[in-house]
Parts: C-alpha cells; structure tokens; sequence
C-alpha cells in the first residue's frame, strides 16, 4: 500500500517545539500512470492532511472511480471486494463536501443526482 506518513523534524522533537503548520506542499506525491492521487480530487486541505497523515498518497481503484462524481455532488453506488476503500471514499467525500459547502443551498431529495 502506498503511504506517507509527515513527522516532525529531530530538530523540532529535541527541541520541544511545535512542527510547522501543515501545507499542501508538505505533502508531495509524485504522479504514477494510471493512479489518482488524492491530490487529483482538489480536496480541502483538512481533509488531505488527514489523508497524509494516516499514510495514504493514492486512490484505490475505487475511489478514483466514485470519488470525481462524489465531489460533484452526483450520487454514486459500487461493488467491490471488502478492504477496498469504499467507506473511506464515502467518508472522505462526505466531509469535503461538508467543508465547501454546508449552508450552500438545498438539494431535492424526490431522485438521484446526476
């Protein structure tokens, strides 16, 4: 499985001190033909330091299926072997989603979106 974990400098540990405030450039994911990396969804960055700091850089197979709809706000559905990520990718969108846009209008509840 593909991690990444951020932990704070020797010099920030001896030293007692705080680490830095995280970035989105801390987190740096080089790009692999044919993986999504979480930075290919334009997450929150809340929601991607949580993601890097649980260790994960890509999406399994399918969550970059579902998620780029998800994001969107389209309803999804998928089938797939437990240990996959299908929690984690309704999770995921659920807390990006509440992050841009609570408050932000109302949505129809009568069919599927999209």
């Amino acid at each position: 499985m593909d991690r990444h974990v951020a932990v704070p400098t020797a010099t920030q540990a001896d030293a007692g001190a705080a680490p830095d405030p995280w970035r989105r450039e801390l987190f740096q994911v080089p790009e692999v033909a044919g993986k999504t990396r979480f930075h290919d969804l334009d997450l929150p960055d809340a929601v991607l330091h949580a993601i890097a700091d649980v260790g994960f850089q890509y999406c399994t197979p399918i969550q970059a299926e579902i998620m780029p709809s998800t994001l969107k706000g389209c309803d999804a559905f998928g089938r797939a072997q437990t240990g996959t990520g299908k929690t984690a990718a309704f999770l995921v969108t659920i807390l990006a989603r509440l992050l841009n846009h609570h408050g932000k209008g109302k949505r129809k509840r009568e069919r599927p979106v999209c």
